[in-house]
């Protein structure tokens, strides 16, 4: 009987014992399940979406400059990396060198700007003009009175031989009138006689007529008196010719200096500066200078770069957009842009241009889109390769999971809470994913709540289960991508 009592003790004991070591395994495997759990804490926040692509950096305005002759380099006036303001000369040739043509427009130069100067504020041109008139004038006048008189003098000379003719012409028709013996000769010499008296009776009526008028015609007598009108009249076309142009000299110049010759004689002065130019340099806009390929004693052709300059108050970069998401982008939006030379720093940017002439590569079509970089500083140069990330569309103040810890369970999307070191599951509906976080639309879950990115895969329906969850194929359609 004592044996039998001790033997249900001993069982007893070992039936504790197996209990007490059950649970302090039971504990020992919670202690490290728990250790190995990864949790999220919900945060309301904001989610975007953005569309990707590389570019390289560029300055606002960037130019290589050349000389467009050859010489030698004189005077450098900058360095590499120094600003310069527009017009600044940076770089010179040697006037030792110059080319002929140089030499020769630096004497033309003189006398151009002196003709300007002295059109802008000389009144010498307007004081000979009023000169010029005033003798074209009387030169007219003159040849007037010369013509006149001519016409007259040798007018009056005609109409007088023309009534000799006449009185000559009628004598001999009288004449042979009662002369004549009666032939068919006779009287066709009778005949011709009177046609002579008609034709000179044309002639004196002719005479009168130009005598009347004043005017001297090339008929008028003699060969001398239509030798000396025609000399007369020729020389008075001419002098109503020049009276004419002194007018509109005079006229061109009373009111001022025409703006016509004004602008010929500075683009005379322009046209010797262009050629003195070309042995200097300037800067064409306010910029750094971002090389330098010269030092003084160098001798350059035309063409060859001798620096380059860039404006870099604007950094920006045009990357092409696929035509699938042309549509998203406006004028205005934001984007973060990420350096390969810069590492560990995200710059801020916005878009400016939205271009429409489109460009085909390798069957895709695509836009060119300018990101201008909001907060550029000096570690961002032209011609590095940068990462863009358009923002086009965002939901601010959302309650946002990862979607790691979204489980599909039995159908139904599922998180774990976790709640006194109990996980517990809570099914909730999402929204918009960006593929990383997602939006809770529905489901028992709060702001600060925490959950398992990793839960005990215990805890799962086996054959039913998946995980990342990720807000559906609609929302991912809305939000999808980086």
């Amino acid at each position: 009987m004592k044996k039998h009592w001790r033997a249900v003790l001993i069982a007893g004991l070992l039936v504790v014992a197996g209990v007490v070591a059950l649970v302090f395994v039971l504990r020992a495997n919670a202690r490290r399940q728990s250790q190995s759990l990864q949790t999220y804490t919900v945060v309301h926040g904001t989610l975007t979406a953005s569309i990707g692509a590389t570019g390289t950096i560029q300055a606002r305005q960037q130019a290589s400059m050349a000389f467009s002759i050859s010489g030698r380099v004189g005077t450098v006036n900058v360095h590499l990396g120094d600003s310069v303001n527009t017009g600044q000369v940076l770089v010179e040739m040697d006037p030792a060198y110059y080319p002929q043509q140089v030499i020769s427009a630096q004497a033309s130069l003189i006398s151009a700007q002196k003709t300007l100067d002295n059109i802008k504020t000389s009144q010498t041109a307007l004081a000979q003009a009023e000169l010029d008139l005033a003798n074209a004038k009387k030169a007219l006048d003159d040849a007037k009175a010369s013509y006149n008189n001519t016409v007259q003098k040798f007018n009056s000379g005609w109409v007088q031989e023309c009534w000799n003719r006449v009185n000559q012409a009628y004598s001999n028709y009288m004449i042979y009138r009662f002369i004549n013996n009666g032939s068919a000769a006779a009287v066709q010499e009778l005949q011709r006689r009177y046609q002579v008296y008609l034709n000179a009776l044309k002639e004196l009526e002719k005479a009168e007529q130009y005598q009347s008028m004043g005017v001297g015609s090339s008929a008028s007598g003699t060969e001398e008196a239509k030798g000396e009108i025609a000399i007369a009249k020729g020389q008075l076309d001419l002098a109503q010719s020049q009276y004419g142009d002194a007018l509109s000299a005079y006229n061109r110049l009373k009111d001022g200096v025409p703006a016509q010759d004004l602008q010929a004689a500075q683009a005379r002065v322009d046209a010797v500066q262009s050629i003195l130019d070309q042995v200097r340099i300037r800067s064409p806009f306010s910029g750094t200078i971002l090389a330098m390929n010269v030092v003084q004693g160098d001798m350059v052709n035309p063409g060859t770069v001798v620096l380059m300059i860039a404006d870099l108050s604007e950094l920006h970069v045009d990357v092409p957009i696929a035509e699938v998401d042309y549509k998203r982008l406006t004028a205005g939006q934001s984007a973060q842009l990420v350096l390969d030379a810069v590492h560990g720093t995200i710059y801020n940017g916005k878009v400016t241009q939205i271009g429409l002439n489109a460009s085909t590569s390798g069957g895709s079509v695509s836009y060119p889109i300018r990101v201008v970089v909001s907060d550029a500083d000096k570690r961002v140069l032209p011609g590095m390769t940068v990462s863009v990330q358009i923002e086009v569309s965002r939901l601010d103040n959302i309650l946002l999971v990862p979607n790691q810890a979204v489980q599909n369970v039995n159908g139904s999307l599922v998180v774990y809470v976790l709640q006194n070191g109990i996980q517990k599951p809570v099914a909730i509906v999402l929204g918009a994913s960006n593929g990383t976080v997602s939006q809770v639309l529905k489901g028992e879950i709060k702001e600060g709540d925490v959950i398992l990115l990793n839960p005990s895969t215990s805890l799962f329906n086996r054959g039913s289960t998946s995980s990342g969850g990720g807000g559906g194929g609609a929302a991912r359609g809305l939000f999808g991508g980086g």
